[in-house]
């Protein structure tokens, strides 16, 4: 295997040759060929690359595998031990019942993500919030990943979910997450923040730090009935919190066209919605590709770029920029005057 050493060494030995020989025939032809010889060594670490690559992949689709199967596994001793203690676990009340004092989401696959440098980022969302609420000294760059792909990512873990409680007694609680988008929004061109499917305070923060609020939804009834209640949380965090929030449009998302139902509700979205808030154009279709991308932990870009849900988002993100160059048109308008 070529190592950085070897190949410099003897690019090193080339270059003094050359400066310090007088250039005939004969020495141009004897260096060329060595030349060609480096050339074709680059093709044999070329080669060692792609290996590496391909062992490191498949290392990551064991990683899932892995993770997968003993989560599957923890389930099943949770079942168990439930049935060992009495419990009826076909009565779906007293298994959820119980359950609760036994189900706590262990992150199995943690173990595995230390070798890859991220098991730490993953708990730094729920400390910047902490140390937000603590007053203490914040640091911007604490727990964000930089991705190959051109984006920079602060992600978090189950333990966010039981943050709500600390937040309850919190000066300014609506606020904890616009004063760390406030600091680091300084470092990008755009901030996107992710929210989980609850109208409690995490996403009352997101909506309050936010200047406009994307909201997807499936075309389907109950996902539907959620919309109305989230554009009333939208509503009231508009008129207490942050008068300049604004709605950019609603998103259908895993459309499966050919069905009826998604043509239906999708219809009615835009029936019931369509005439005071924008429904986009573009339509995310339902796709096992995108479920795969998830698992190989690759983007859909990555995974399958010339896809039917690559070429929904790419055409997504181009809607969304010419809003956000409206918004900003629309801004400097507002400033000469």
């Amino acid at each position: 295997m070529y190592t950085e050493e070897n190949l410099k060494e003897k690019y090193d030995e080339l270059k003094q040759k050359i400066a310090s020989t007088t250039i005939t025939d004969e020495v141009f032809n004897e260096i060329e060929s060595e030349l060609l010889e480096l050339e074709q060594k680059r093709g044999v670490v070329r080669n060692q690359v792609s290996a590496l690559v391909a062992e490191a992949q498949g290392m990551c689709k064991l990683d899932a595998k892995v993770k997968g199967a003993v989560n599957t596994l923890y389930s099943e001793l949770n079942a168990k031990k439930l049935e060992d203690s009495g419990v009826d676990i076909t009565n779906e009340y007293e298994f959820y019942k119980y359950q609760q004092t036994l189900s706590r989401q262990l992150s199995f696959g943690d173990f595995l993500k230390v070798e890859l440098g991220t098991t730490t980022a993953l708990k730094e969302s729920n400390t910047v919030m902490q140390n937000i609420i603590d007053d203490k000294t914040l640091d911007v760059s604490q727990g964000i990943i930089h991705h190959s792909e051109g984006v920079d990512l602060l992600p978090s873990n189950i333990e966010l979910s039981g943050f709500e409680v600390r937040l309850i007694n919190a000066m300014s609680r609506e606020r904890v997450l616009k004063t760390y988008v406030n600091e680091v929004k300084k470092n990008y061109d755009y901030v996107l923040i992710d929210c989980m499917p609850s109208l409690g305070m995490i996403t009352i923060n997101a909506l309050a730090g936010a200047d406009s609020v994307i909201i997807p939804t499936q075309p389907h009834y109950l996902s539907a009935k959620g919309l109305e209640l989230l554009l009333r949380s939208v509503s009231m965090v508009k008129r207490q919190i942050n008068p300049k929030l604004r709605i950019d449009g609603i998103l259908m998302t895993m459309v499966m066209s050919r069905t009826n139902i998604s043509k239906e509700i999708t219809a009615t979205v835009k029936s019931a919605y369509g005439q005071k808030i924008k429904v986009f154009d573009t339509e995310i279709p339902h796709s096992i590709r995108a479920v795969e991308a998830t698992a190989e932990g690759k983007s859909i870009f990555a995974y399958d770029k010339s896809g039917k849900v690559a070429a929904a988002y790419e055409q997504f993100g181009k809607e969304v920029a010419e809003i956000g160059e409206k918004q900003r048109n629309q801004n400097r308008a507002d400033r000469i005057r």
